[in-house]
């Protein structure tokens, strides 16, 4: 994003979260942002890292995030879709780790549509007229079956920190996006 958009998000961002103070997205990254597209294996996160989307994402197995980790996701206006009953990240109790959500590029047009078994598909071209259209980066999935959060479950102690993009099509017992238990 340009200088103004950047600055246009941090003011929109400081209004919905006074707790970030002076603070606003970096989207200058300290941590060497890594391209990621295509098929992921994900797994777990054991050093701090950045992933910069450059196309649509499919994860195979569900982030877990240990021990002092921060880990920062631009979705860059894809699509990152979670494979099966999972997570897109698990953040498991006093492990002090973060997980952070941006979009620096969130313009960008997706067309959603429900199939027969109740799982959306995005398109970049509205296919017909009854599709909803999604702008900006996001993530889907079917969720986890089980209790807790269908995709983003945190323990006590971790912090999830959202500055764009949308989480979608996710169902758990509770929490049907996010099962929040950190800050």
């Amino acid at each position: 994003p340009t200088e103004d958009e950047q600055n246009f998000y941090a003011q929109i961002m400081n209004l919905l979260n006074p707790r970030l103070g002076d603070q606003q997205p970096d989207f200058a990254d300290t941590t060497a942002p890594i391209d990621v597209s295509g098929e992921q294996p994900g797994g777990e996160i054991t050093v701090d890292t950045h992933w910069v989307l450059q196309g649509d994402v499919t994860l195979k197995q569900q982030l877990e995030l240990k021990q002092n980790v921060d880990f920062t996701i631009d979705l860059n206006g894809y699509v990152l879709y979670v494979q099966d009953d999972q997570w897109f990240a698990l953040l498991d109790n006093y492990t002090n780790s973060s997980l952070t959500i941006l979009d620096s590029n969130p313009t960008k047009a997706h067309y959603g549509v429900m199939d027969t078994n109740n799982k959306w598909t995005y398109y970049e071209v509205k296919p017909d007229d009854y599709a909803t259209e999604v702008l900006g980066g996001i993530i889907t999935g079917k969720g986890n079956t089980g209790n807790w959060g269908g995709a983003i479950c945190m323990g006590t102690n971790v912090t999830l920190n959202m500055h764009g993009g949308t989480i979608a099509n996710f169902t758990a017992a509770q929490g049907g996006a996010i099962r929040n238990s950190g800050t």
